[in-house]
């Protein structure tokens, strides 16, 4: 089984897949986009094709991101920042939360 890691930038998302042992089978980087989930699913998609392997065979994913922490405390753009979280279930089907968060200034 492997493991797939995620970090979304300002710039851009990698991603990344590691076999069993920890060991890095392939990565990617992908620019960022403006909806954060279009450059996930791409980066995904890059690493799997490269690692040639199936979703089915990921038994963990990992996303790290400074998306909505950024977009806060540089308040850009609007008052509400909105967060994705994204996974991958052992059954290889890829869950998006997405969370709302408020300045108060």
């Amino acid at each position: 089984m492997y493991k797939v890691g995620i970090d979304v930038g300002g710039t851009n998302t990698d991603a990344v897949v590691l076999n069993e042992k920890f060991e890095l089978v392939t990565s990617t980087k992908v620019p960022t986009s403006e909806d954060i989930e279009t450059g996930i699913r791409e980066a995904l998609k890059q690493v799997f094709e490269k690692a040639g392997i199936e979703r089915e065979k990921v038994s963990h994913a990992m996303l790290g991101t400074t998306q909505c922490t950024n977009a806060i405390v540089e308040r850009k753009k609007t008052s509400t920042s909105g967060c994705y979280s994204t996974w991958l279930s052992s059954n290889g089907l890829c869950f998006t939360l997405y969370g709302l968060a408020k300045r108060s200034d």
